[in-house]
């Protein structure tokens, strides 16, 4: 019986030995298209002709730069707990119907919320100006009885890429739906070298409630005789707190 199973061993040994070992899979097959480490869009991108026609328009604003990746802002606070929300600056609006006089255009691109002031000289007083609108959605109340309120404010923005200095933002109104609930005045104004995106921290000197909406209406001036100059937003926001 002992040598019966000795025989039996031997031929499984036997057997197992005989057996193919597995294939590696080769690197470079269809599979591994969107292995770990790539995502869909660089592999869509990767197959894309590079003789392939580029989009006529780019629809960015004249004058479009590129800009650092944003860091926190916003720092600070008498509260536990905040919200910092930012809203894209396509979503600013025009206040009223735009007046020729002062503005040569106001419109939305991709990158911006932009408008063009005519010069100085082409006005009454030598000054070109417009108010733009920043609306928010805003906090009535949160579930448990608590009611979130804001003191800072942000404008991510950029004068004309000229460098001059224009259009400046020389006031803004803090709305509560139909109210203004504070008005800050710049002096003296605040303007950048156009040449990236800056981000302004608007400081309300005190929280305020804004329970009916929240609009951040900015005014901006041109003052350069003979030049029209092109202010845009990229962003604005608030940080709610409670």
């Amino acid at each position: 019986m002992k040598r019966w199973m000795v025989v039996m061993l031997g031929v499984f040994i036997i057997m197992l030995c005989s057996m193919p070992t597995m294939a590696v899979k080769p690197v470079g097959t269809d599979e591994d298209v969107l292995s770990p480490g790539t995502d869909a869009a660089t592999s869509i991108m990767a197959e894309r002709s590079l003789d392939e026609a580029p989009p006529h328009t780019t629809g960015f604003s004249e004058g479009f730069v590129a800009s650092a990746a944003l860091s926190p802002i916003l720092n600070g606070g008498a509260y536990t707990n905040y919200d910092t929300i930012f809203y894209h600056g396509s979503l600013a609006e025009p206040n009223g119907i735009v007046n020729p006089v002062f503005v040569i255009l106001e419109t939305d691109y991709i990158d911006c919320h932009f408008i063009n002031l005519q010069p100085g000289s082409a006005t009454p007083h030598w000054v070109a100006d417009a108010w733009i609108c920043c609306p928010f959605a805003s906090y009535d109340s949160k579930q448990g009885g608590i009611y979130p309120v804001v003191r800072y404010l942000g404008l991510y923005y950029a004068s004309d890429p000229s460098g001059t200095g224009y259009p400046k933002v020389d006031m803004i109104h803090v709305m509560n739906g139909g109210q203004v609930s504070k008005t800050i005045i710049f002096d003296p104004p605040v303007s950048n070298d156009g040449q990236a995106y800056t981000v302004k921290v608007v400081d309300l000197g005190a929280y305020y409630r804004f329970n009916r909406g929240l609009n951040m209406a900015v005014h901006i001036t041109n003052s350069a005789p003979y030049n029209s100059e092109a202010f845009r937003i990229a962003g604005y926001g608030a940080r709610f707190e409670w």
